[in-house]
């Protein structure tokens, strides 16, 4: 809807970040997933970086994965993730009549089985 919203507006006007503006941590995010019957397990940096490496590795879809390795670390190097604001585009949205639903739990479980029923989690 954002978007169909954004599409409409002066041509002048080309670059949105149309992402809703209610921040959640990850541990929101892991308990909804929890929640929607996903056995996720807490591990260090570390082993997920390593568990990473041995599924691309060892299993013929490893381009499933490849999208994360991404924005592992490397020895020797550290991530830098881009910052951004979307301030300009959710008071564009408001003058528009659109305002971001807030991220609650049920906000997070609807859209992981969203996910889900798209088959967004291979299962």
């Amino acid at each position: 809807a954002a978007i169909l919203k954004l599409a409409g507006t002066d041509k002048r006007f080309t670059v949105y970040h149309a992402s809703n503006n209610h921040s959640i941590f990850m541990s929101d995010l892991v308990y909804a997933i929890k929640n929607c019957g996903f056995d996720i397990q807490i591990v260090s940096d570390d082993e997920f970086e390593k568990m990473l490496g041995e599924y691309a590795r060892n299993h013929d879809d490893s381009d499933v994965v490849s999208g994360l390795i991404a924005y592992t670390s490397r020895e020797g190097e550290s991530v830098h993730p881009i910052g951004y604001s979307n301030n300009f585009t959710t008071e564009v949205l408001y003058r528009l009549g659109y305002k971001w639903p807030i991220t609650d739990d049920t906000y997070l479980e609807n859209a992981i089985d969203k996910l889900n029923q798209l088959g967004f989690f291979g299962i």
